[in-house]
């Protein structure tokens, strides 16, 4: 009877279960007791930049369906379409307005899209006055980057909404390469929360949708 008391009052290592149990028990007491208006002000944030971004996309969208690009020269290949920007039978700006189109047409579907960058016009402009002769090897091809590249002016947030006011005030190196060699940007692209996913999903932009899948919803339909 000692003996079996004595195990009682000691018992042995406690259980896995146990353990975990305990674990998940103080990380949700803990989180408990984290201020909530962090969070909050957080979404408000991203609710916030998500209508910025959207009035923008609409405003870009007027002012390229009033006067209507030319969607063929999305359909070139890069070949057909660097020989006609170099030797200037078509310009930079009418190559950017079609693919600027294009991607808003493709945001519609898909949710591609962060941020289309505001200067991409009058970068195009400005390539379309360099002489064919000093024109760099991507003169005028459109680059979109993934929107954890920095881009001066534009929020870098890699999906966290907490960022969603630091604006950059420079660019990074890719960009500034880019531009050197006479690419232009004209949108930045969704992407994974921090890059750490192949699922390319965040707080402040969404979801991004693939087209497979829309077509198969409304097949369902």
């Amino acid at each position: 009877k000692k003996k079996k008391e004595k195990k009682l009052l000691m018992p042995g290592k406690p259980s896995t279960q146990a353990v975990l149990f305990g674990a998940t028990l103080f990380t949700w007491m803990l989180w408990k007791s984290l201020p909530s208006t962090s969070l909050r002000e957080n979404r408000k944030k991203a609710q916030r930049k998500q209508a910025e971004l959207a009035e923008a996309r609409e405003k870009l969208r007027a002012d390229l369906e009033a006067d209507r690009p030319d969607l063929a020269l999305t359909q070139l290949s890069l070949a057909e379409l660097q020989q006609q920007l170099r030797t200037g039978r078509v310009t930079a700006v009418a190559v950017t307005r079609a693919f600027l189109l294009k991607a808003l047409l493709a945001h519609d579907d898909c949710n591609c899209l962060a941020a289309c960058v505001g200067e991409a016009l009058e970068h195009a402009a400005a390539l379309d006055r360099v002489p064919p002769a000093q024109r760099g090897l991507l003169h005028g091809l459109p680059v979109s980057l993934k929107e954890c590249a920095q881009v001066a002016g534009l929020a870098a947030t890699v999906g966290l909404t907490k960022r969603c006011d630091d604006v950059a005030e420079s660019s990074a190196v890719v960009y500034e390469v880019l531009r050197a060699h006479g690419a232009v940007i004209p949108v930045t692209t969704n992407i994974p929360t921090t890059m750490l996913s192949y699922e390319c999903s965040n707080c402040v932009y969404g979801q991004l949708k693939r087209i497979v899948e829309k077509e198969k919803g409304e097949r369902e339909r």
